[in-house]
């Protein structure tokens, strides 16, 4: 039986143990990004960026929407889709 301070105490362990593989996580999908020309991309295409191959569009969004979540790249819904954009932080990488 655990105490309350005690529960307290392993959720806080499980926190710093689940932020671990996420601190290597986002370094690499944005040197991903980066490497791939993406944010080049939706700074010149921004939108308007056709994707016919759908497998790559699935990779390519799980990409994005974790940068999104991290404030990296910018994301709006419009008619049930994800729509990028560069952020402020995003706009310093991208030349």
């Amino acid at each position: 039986m655990r105490y309350e301070g005690e529960n307290s105490k392993h959720e806080d362990t499980f926190a710093e143990a689940m932020q671990l593989p996420m601190s290597l996580v986002l370094p690499m999908t944005m040197q991903a990004a980066v490497d791939l020309g993406v944010l080049d991309i939706i700074a010149k295409a921004g939108p308007r960026l056709p994707v016919k191959n759908h497998e790559v569009k699935s990779m390519l969004d799980r990409i994005l929407r974790l940068l999104a979540s991290h404030n990296v790249i910018s994301c709006d819904l419009r008619n049930s889709e994800r729509v990028y954009s560069l952020s402020r932080i995003s706009r310093n990488i991208a030349p």
